[in-house]
């Protein structure tokens, strides 16, 4: 294999969570439901999942964001911390 070249521009890909994630592909989903002998996911998580700590509802999410978008989010979210001293270990007495 002969030894590819690339400029940094082209390798710096900063919006591909996605790719980087580590789930299963849907073919691998698709092998590991028909070595159970399950057609759907969801027939899976009946199976597993005891239906007594299931939520039985969808989740009210946000919309998705982009890597970049959720690092903003939490950068505004971290600007409102506010840094307090701790005295708690330091001979402090709740008298």
């Amino acid at each position: 294999m002969p030894f590819e070249s690339r400029r940094l521009a082209e390798l710096a890909d900063h919006d591909a969570f996605i790719k980087r994630h580590n789930g299963p592909s849907p073919d691998d989903v698709a092998t590991m439901l028909k070595a159970l002998n399950m057609q759907r996911m969801e027939d899976l998580i009946e199976q597993t999942v005891p239906s007594d700590i299931r939520l039985g509802r969808e989740l009210a999410l946000d919309d998705p964001r982009s890597e970049a978008e959720a690092l903003e989010y939490l950068s505004q979210l971290a600007r409102q911390n506010r840094v307090s001293k701790s005295y708690i270990g330091q001979g402090y007495y709740n008298t």
